[in-house]
């Protein structure tokens, strides 16, 4: 996560000018149905099958969804009421065990928090009990969630859990955050405020959240942070009612703060418009936003890690830390299988990238002679490609050009997506399992297929075709940050220079680049490079544009050197880099 991708600076969101104007003068967009990126889910608003409300009070949860069903044509049993204390850990471990019962489960929002007037310990926990209910009965309701939202999805449409937090957090002092342990200092009475604790309370939050997406991958649960901002009407401040202080900050929600339902538009937001991109990210006003400056810095980094393992330890009676392990690995109790990308031109370096982004198990394959059941296209795609695209809203990175495989709907690709077994027949006679084949090829066998209906035509011997490949380009594949070399955003773009073509995917964050330099002579051997050769091959091609403005030594600077290594062994940390007729493999996951 890094501050540069936004469009103001943490510390500039964070400032009082900024709050007054998204109170007075922003209002949070209205989600529309055509907006709503559920792939296929409901909502209340567009259908819901079933609304859970959990709440400690069973009186208020009854008039909640009284309100709820007023003046709307839906049955009562479409809103159930469920009873939750986040008092309780014994409460949270009960709601938990109900919601594995589920059918299916496909948002669960955090709404639920406090704010109290005086420092009040927790009798069975020990806890503050701000502490306690807004963050870690949060933190363990998010992960004793966690298998249970991806048991009743899949990871190409994963659930959604939204945490509410509170644009308050940047305006934390948080006096504690210098405290070895942490935790246990927010008992003390001297470090005790009011309004500080609960802004440091959801400060702790995003903390937590920037931990758990480290370790969580978007496929497991797509989980999110979301403010409502200032808003009256709400009790969360009702133990200040009657005092002087009770009595400021009333007219001051009153003068700056939103209504509910409006407040309520940033959390609906964040639950059915966005996709995998705002995994681990705050969200409002239709973005995502920066969190806390404090976030960013070394020493929130350092908090960060020092509070994930505190809370870890505090949580252990749930085995938590062994829950959050299992997410990376399994799903519905077996190990994932890969999806197959055969092409490593920039669709497949994409393709190959989303899918390590949701720590999916995927092989790259490129120059294999021949996939099981399909052929060569321009840019050949199954239908579960839009799928894995969708969830990243990427989807028109890649036009259709495929005669072969007809459109299907998102219920369709649901129930065929992970079902049986593709398989890759590769040179040596090897074959590639996996769950999924994605073709993403380039123009090399599209142009093999039409000099073959020309040769035919004129009755001429096809079979040279099929003799020992030989390579006459060599080059190199990978990423780079876009944030800093600010490359226009273009879907593929190409440039040429002295022997030497660079394609490159540009997206707002990153880079993708394949770059294509003619050999001094053609080669029939297979080649590897290390690190040295890499930096040797970079510097040759560093005069060559890659658009006005930009030449390839701009993107060698801010390229991930991972991405377009190998190791002397041949077996590369993240990208291949072989080009040419050279036969290659990558895994990722497995």
């Amino acid at each position: 996560m890094s501050p540069t991708k936004f469009d103001l600076t943490p510390e500039q969101r964070a400032s009082h000018r900024q709050l007054l104007k998204r109170q007075l003068w922003v209002s949070p967009p209205v989600a529309t149905i055509k907006e709503v990126d559920l792939t296929g889910k409901n909502c209340y608003h567009v259908g819901v099958s079933k609304l859970i409300l959990a709440v400690r009070s069973a009186k208020k949860g009854e008039e909640a969804k009284q309100n709820l069903l007023s003046g709307r044509r839906a049955g009562k049993q479409i809103i159930e009421i469920w009873s939750l204390d986040l008092s309780s850990y014994d409460s949270i471990i009960a709601l938990v065990d109900r919601a594995k019962t589920l059918e299916r489960l496909d948002i669960f929002v955090h709404n639920a928090g406090i704010q109290k007037m005086k420092l009040e310990i927790n009798p069975t926990t020990g806890h503050d009990e701000i502490i306690q209910v807004n963050y870690l009965a949060t933190a363990l309701l998010t992960i004793l969630l966690l298998p249970v939202i991806r048991s009743k999805n899949t990871p190409l449409q994963p659930g959604r859990l939204v945490i509410t937090g509170s644009d308050a957090s940047a305006m934390a002092k948080f006096k504690e955050q210098n405290s070895v342990p942490l935790l246990p200092s927010f008992n003390e009475p001297k470090y005790f405020d009011p309004q500080d604790r609960y802004f440091t309370s959801k400060l702790l939050g995003q903390f937590f959240l920037t931990e758990l997406a480290k370790r969580v991958p978007a496929s497991v649960a797509i989980v999110n942070t979301a403010s409502p901002g200032l808003c009256h009407g709400s009790q969360l401040n009702r133990e200040a009612n009657g005092t002087v202080p009770g009595f400021i900050f009333g007219v001051i929600k009153r003068v700056l703060g939103r209504s509910p339902d409006v407040g309520a538009r940033n959390i609906t937001d964040a639950a059915v418009k966005h996709g995998m991109d705002s995994h681990g990210e705050y969200l409002e006003d239709g973005k995502i936003q920066p969190m806390a400056p404090i976030i960013y810095k070394t020493q929130g980094k350092r908090i960060a890690s020092q509070l994930w393992q505190e809370t870890m330890d505090d949580l252990a009676f749930a085995h938590v830390a062994d829950i959050v392990k299992d997410m990376t690995t399994l799903h519905n109790g077996k190990l994932q299988v890969p999806i197959i990308i055969v092409g490593a031109g920039p669709v497949g370096l994409y393709l190959a990238h989303a899918l390590s982004l949701a720590s999916i198990p995927f092989i790259v394959l490129e120059q294999q002679s021949s996939i099981q059941n399909t052929g060569g296209q321009l840019i050949f795609t199954w239908p579960q490609t839009h799928a894995i695209l969708a969830g990243y809203e990427r989807q028109s990175f890649i036009p259709i050009s495929s005669p072969s495989t007809r459109e299907t709907s998102p219920d369709s690709l649901r129930e065929s997506a992970g079902k049986g077994e593709s398989n890759v027949h590769l040179q040596n006679g090897d074959i590639e399992k996996g769950s999924i084949v994605i073709g993403a090829d380039g123009v090399h066998s599209q142009t093999r297929l039409k000099m073959h209906e020309v040769a035919s035509k004129f009755g001429l011997d096809t079979s040279m075709d099929e003799n020992s490949m030989v390579a006459s380009f060599h080059g190199i594949f990978g990423s780079a940050s876009n944030k800093e070399l600010r490359l226009p955003e273009g879907v593929v773009f190409e440039s040429r220079g002295s022997g030497v073509v660079i394609q490159c995917v540009a997206t707002p964050t990153i880079v993708y680049y394949v770059t294509l330099k003619e050999l001094d002579s053609p080669i029939t051997k297979r080649m590897h490079y290390t690190a040295v050769d890499m930096e040797r091959y970079a510097e040759e091609i560093g005069d060559v544009a890659l658009c006005p403005g930009h030449r390839f030594r701009d993107l060698w600077e801010y390229a991930d050197k991972k991405t377009g290594t190998e190791t002397e062994s041949g077996r590369g940390n993240f990208e291949i880099l072989v080009m040419g007729e050279n036969s290659l493999g990558r895994r990722c996951g497995a």
